[in-house]
């Protein structure tokens, strides 16, 4: 929201500016206010703070041309704990012709005390900073590294719930007998890498791996042809077919109608010439 009067336009009305508590400020913690001039002559200004140690105001002072515009940066420069409100003041005046105004503005704070009461006038705004906790770290997450298991035994022991059916067996072994007319297999429990023989058979051999005879590579293929070329023997050179003959125009002769023709030319030529 802006103010505007006859004289100088001000925007906003009220400033605001976020920080973090107990922390220093950056240089982006800041906040601008715009002066327009409306009048049809130059207008002088002075901005006051009643924190002068808290802000950094540029430019805090000056003369803006009739229709012409002022950007004030306020910046925060001090570090707070909690959230505050302070107030600025804005004087300002219509520059007359008897007012010297220097290069650098030093003089303005002189001649805006010298002016009265109805010449100058006053603008409070106020300027509230409002302080944010900081945020929490956040807790650091232990990850557990899982333990490794046990490696598994390769033969693991029997226990005695399993070994104990084999006693009870014997009416298993009647029925296998009577069905197939053989003695029954007995198998005894494995322990480690041994393992027991059955009863009243031979002991089957482990088959043997096949053996595959390697498949040559497209490197050995090569090698072997060119170890064939080298060992075949020289073929025999045929001989080359003799030249052909080279064939010879003969000159036809002229007809004798021709020369008949040409020497009839010759001698209209010659009785032309002694006419």
């Amino acid at each position: 929201m802006s103010s505007t009067s006859t004289v100088l336009s001000v925007y906003p009305e009220d400033l605001s500016i976020t920080t973090v508590a107990g922390v220093e400020p950056a240089d982006n913690v800041k906040t601008t206010l715009q002066l327009s001039n409306v009048s049809f002559k130059a207008v002088m200004y002075r901005l006051k703070t009643t924190a002068p140690k808290r802000y950094v105001v540029k430019p805090s002072k000056g003369v803006i041309r009739s229709n012409g515009t002022e950007t004030i940066q306020i910046q925060l420069c001090t570090s707070l704990d909690a959230s505050v409100k302070d107030e600025f003041r804005l004087e300002y005046a219509i520059v007359e012709d008897g007012d010297n105004v220097g290069p650098k503005y030093e003089n303005v704070a002189d001649i805006l005390a010298a002016k009265g009461k109805v010449a100058k006038f006053k603008k409070d705004i106020s300027c509230a900073v409002h302080v944010l906790e900081p945020k929490p770290s956040s807790p650091q997450t232990v990850t557990k590294r899982a333990q490794p298991r046990a490696p598994l035994s390769p033969h693991t022991p029997p226990s005695a719930n399993t070994l104990a059916p084999l006693e009870d067996a014997a009416p298993v072994k009647a029925a296998v007998a009577a069905a197939f007319g053989a003695q029954p297999v007995i198998i005894a429990p494995q322990f480690g890498n041994e393992t027991a023989a059955p009863l009243g058979r031979p002991v089957a051999k482990p088959e043997e791996p096949l053996q595959r005879s390697p498949v040559p590579t497209a490197g050995a293929k090569i090698s072997e042809a060119l170890k064939e070329s080298v060992n075949e023997p020289p073929r025999p050179r045929l001989p080359s077919p003799p030249p052909a003959p080279v064939q010879v125009q003969k000159q036809q002769p002229i007809p004798v109608l021709y020369l008949i023709i040409a020497g009839l030319f010759v001698a209209v030529a010659a009785l032309w010439s002694q006419l």
